[in-house]
């Protein structure tokens, strides 16, 4: 299995450099060249309950949109980990195709990556409803342990806003077999 990458309707064939199986996390590298990167601001690392965030993917693999899909929403709760994993809640819409964006604050910065939303047959076998709104992600501070315990420098930034660069930033991913 192979993947590769789309950013712009540029491809690219993609290697993986690192993973992290618990959470589907990989380094990847690409050929792709460009200036614009994802940053975290170390003076607001830890999200706090309602905080306003965004989330981008590519929902159900670009069937819905060919170019980024963008929702906002607020983090609902700052820490939901399990087995030392971190994560927190969003409220923020998550599809198959946003697994593996990121999850940024309003400016531009890395919060953490979308990793899942509530299982509906769970909930509604279990409370007899079907869950709205709750999905999860990836902290920021486990994805830069990961980062480091592979060789790879996380790249701190508190001054610029990248909000507007979106679209040069996020790509998509797709197997190939």
């Amino acid at each position: 299995t192979g993947f590769q990458t789309r950013s712009k309707l540029k491809r690219s064939q993609t290697q993986r450099l690192a993973t992290f199986q618990q959470l589907d996390l990989a380094v990847l590298a690409t050929s792709l060249k460009g200036n614009d990167i994802l940053t975290f601001d170390s003076e607001n690392f830890e999200p706090s309950i309602m905080d306003k965030i965004f989330t981008v993917g590519f929902p159900y693999g670009g069937e819905v949109s060919s170019d980024i899909t963008v929702t906002s929403g607020i983090i609902s709760s700052e820490s939901v980990g399990s087995n030392g994993i971190r994560k927190f809640q969003i409220d923020a819409a998550i599809q198959p195709g946003n697994s593996g964006g990121p999850v940024i604050n309003e400016r531009g910065h890395l919060l953490g990556i979308a990793t899942s939303k509530a299982d509906t047959n769970y909930f509604l076998e279990k409370f007899g409803s079907i869950p709205e709104n709750i999905a999860f992600a990836i902290d920021l501070s486990t994805i830069i342990s990961f980062l480091e315990k592979h060789g790879f420098d996380a790249i701190e930034n508190v001054s610029s806003n990248v909000m507007p660069n979106l679209k040069n930033i996020v790509g998509r991913i797709s197997c190939t077999v």
